[in-house]
C-alpha cells in the first residue's frame, strides 16, 4: 500500500513539475514578456504578438509585482523614503 501511495504521489509530482516547466516555457516564449528593442524604450514585437498572449504575458507581470512587493514589505532594514516610497514606485515594470 505504501509503495502504491509513493508511486502516485510520485507521478503527481512529475505531473505538475512538467506542467510548470511547460509553463515557464511558454512564458519565456511569450512575445511580450520578452525584451523590446527600438525606439521609445522599445516596442513589442506586433508582428508575432498573439491575442492568448496577453492572458499570460498579464499573469506574469502581476505575479511580478507582488513578488517585487513583498520583497519591499518584508524588507529587514529600517524603512526610508528610498527603500520604500522610491522602491514601490520602481515596482511593477513589466506592467507597464
Amino acid at each position: 500500500m505504501k509503495n502504491m501511495i509513493r508511486s502516485s504521489l510520485s507521478l503527481i509530482t512529475c505531473f505538475s513539475v512538467n506542467a510548470l516547466a511547460a509553463k515557464s516555457l511558454k512564458i519565456q516564449k511569450n512575445p511580450l514578456l520578452m525584451k523590446w528593442t527600438g525606439p521609445y524604450q522599445g516596442l513589442p514585437p506586433f508582428d508575432r504578438v498573439k491575442v492568448s498572449d496577453f492572458k499570460p504575458a498579464l499573469e506574469e507581470a502581476m505575479l511580478e509585482n507582488r513578488r517585487e512587493i513583498d520583497t519591499i514589505a518584508n524588507s529587514t532594514s529600517a524603512p526610508t523614503f528610498k527603500n520604500t516610497v522610491e522602491a514601490l514606485e520602481r515596482s511593477g515594470a513589466l506592467m507597464e
